[in-house]
């Protein structure tokens, strides 16, 4: 079965991929690569195009009698860790008996190595995948099939299927478990998800293939299509995110349904419905979220995000959102923020049109905010603050989101003036532009915005005078306008806010008194007020700051 028998050229390596015997021995009638019996198409059964003559499994493929040994971490699939590869006589959770979650223990407390049968490896630091034999430390079969050459049979191989001739019973092969049948229907999925990629074993892509085509246990017949395509785009998640090393990934590559894994939720038709992967220490590889994510059809929640401000602790992508992200109709919710995301925020997050809310702030996105973000009628949430790269202006179509109730793009450096289609976002309750590069006027449409209870627009370079209106706005309690070019009086009907906590007016060109009105919110609920030392306040003595203090 190894030399150049079934594996290196008969029905492994050119064998069923290629033809039968392309280069192989002379036990197997040399068609000449012709026939793909074990291929689908006409790929290898194991292997990729241009492989067919003498790869032993072809490129992604495992290691047929005499092969490599697939050391770990080249195949991206951790022994002994949480998640990793369960042995057939390991645990659920993929240990090796003796070992502990997280701890890579193998038989008997060895290091980590394992093979698929469960037996220990030696327990080197390297832990071995040996699926059949020839791998690790197993001695190459003891006979050679080109040594003693056997006759052709009489009848017509094509009329009367070959036997493969039996092994010999001194050889390790003997006792190795056989590989696991190639699926030409788990391979085609791959292939139309990902392209040829998927054939590339260096890549997450080709590592995924490589689990689900030839190490995966679970039952791909009882999956219909969908659910088929999910598993592989779940795995290449994992493996494309870093998931050996992150801080929970339960269940991950084992038998059970990907609804089993960790931070998966599924719908009664075991569709992925929910991720939730904040706080993990995911770990891009460059690329950012694999464009197949978009395969995910029925996924309503996608939760990236960081939580905690420990480095042991943060999500890193490191790249983009997809284009394919639009494909997501039934996501209705992105929580990305603190996660390391980059590159521009894609057009067709347009499509999304369930989006209900929008949270990829602390990021670094470029290139500004597009346009189509004004087709999602149904957002009521967008944050993208704290992007100081993303630049641009505020798009006008923003005053089509009338569900629109949370707005905050502060600290990201948006430079123009503020359209004043904001005015028509009447469901509006929090305001933040701050601290990026606005200009021109307070527009005098704010006044129309009678639910807002925040504004926050300091720190930018708006000018002209505070709108007279602004006292109508009676549900706000924080009104921060320091920190720009205003000039001109404190307008008294700021006194009408009985609501308002804090009032920041420092930092401006403004003049004349403080409106006793405004000191008498100070009975009210105004805790802060500031304004600048030319303010002459009654109530209180202002120097810059809170003129309470």
């Amino acid at each position: 079965l190894s030399g150049g028998g079934l594996s290196g050229g008969g029905l492994g390596g050119g064998g069923l991929g290629g033809g039968l015997g392309s280069g192989g021995s002379d036990e197997v009638e040399n068609l000449g690569g012709d026939a793909t019996l074990g291929g689908v198409g006409e790929l290898p059964a194991g292997g990729v195009p241009g492989d067919y003559e003498d790869s032993v499994g072809g490129q992604g493929g495992l290691p047929i009698g005499g092969g490599e040994s697939i050391p770990n971490g080249e195949g991206g699939f951790p022994v002994g860790d949480q998640g990793a590869l369960p042995a057939n006589g390991g645990s659920e959770n993929g240990l090796p008996d003796g070992g502990d979650p997280g701890v890579g223990g193998g038989a008997a407390g060895e290091d980590s190595g394992f093979r698929v049968d469960g037996e220990a490896a030696g327990g080197t630091d390297e832990g071995v995948v040996d699926v059949v034999g020839g791998g690790g430390n197993d001695p190459p079969p003891t006979t050679s099939p080109m040594s003693s050459p056997t006759s052709l049979p009489t009848s017509s191989p094509m009329c009367n299927p070959i036997s493969a001739p039996t092994p010999d019973p001194t050889s390790s092969l003997t006792s190795a478990p056989m590989p696991k049948p190639t699926e030409p229907r788990v391979r085609l999925t791959a292939l139309e998800i990902s392209g040829v990629a998927a054939l590339d074993p260096t890549t997450a892509r080709g590592k995924a293939l490589h689990w689900i085509e030839n190490i995966d246990t679970a039952d791909h017949g009882t999956l219909d299509d969908d659910q088929l395509a999910e598993r592989y785009v779940m795995a290449l998640l994992y493996l494309s995110l870093g998931g050996p090393l992150w801080r929970f990934n339960n269940e991950f590559l084992g038998p059970l349904s990907i609804c089993a894994w960790y931070g998966v939720e599924c719908n009664s038709d075991d569709r992925v419905t929910e991720i939730n992967w904040n706080t993990n220490r995911l770990m891009g590889d460059g690329e950012g979220i694999p464009h197949e994510i978009s395969v995910l059809g029925e996924l309503t929640f996608l939760g990236l995000n960081t939580e905690s401000k420990k480095e042991s602790r943060q999500n890193d992508i490191g790249g983009p959102l997809p284009d394919t992200i639009g494909s997501l109709s039934n996501l209705e919710e992105i929580r990305a923020y603190r996660c390391g995301l980059k590159g521009a925020i894609p057009a067709s997050i347009g499509d999304i049109s369930k989006l209900k809310k929008l949270h990829i702030s602390e990021n670094d996105f470029t290139g500004g905010i597009p346009d189509s973000i004004g087709n999602l009628q149904k957002l009521g949430h967008v944050n993208l603050s704290r992007n100081p790269s993303l630049g641009g202006v505020l798009p006008t179509t923003l005053g089509r989101l009338e569900k629109l109730t949370d707005l905050r793009i502060g600290n990201s450096n948006i430079q123009g003036q503020i359209p004043t289609e904001i005015g028509k976002l009447d469901r509006l309750e929090f305001l933040n532009l701050q601290k990026n590069k606005l200009s021109g006027p307070l527009i005098p449409e704010l006044v129309q915005l009678t639910g807002l209870e925040t504004i926050w627009l300091d720190e930018n370079s708006l000018q002209g005078t505070i709108p007279a209106g602004l006292g109508s706005l009676w549900s706000l309690k924080e009104l921060y306008l320091h920190q720009n070019q205003l000039d001109g009086a404190i307008p008294p009907d700021l006194g009408k806010l009985t609501n308002l906590e804090h009032l920041r007016l420092h930092g401006n060109e403004l003049t004349g008194n403080m409106p006793s009105e405004v000191c008498a919110l100070r009975l009210e609920d105004l805790v802060e007020l500031s304004a600048d030392i030319s303010i002459d306040c009654q109530c209180c003595s202002c120097q810059g700051s809170n003129c309470f203090q």
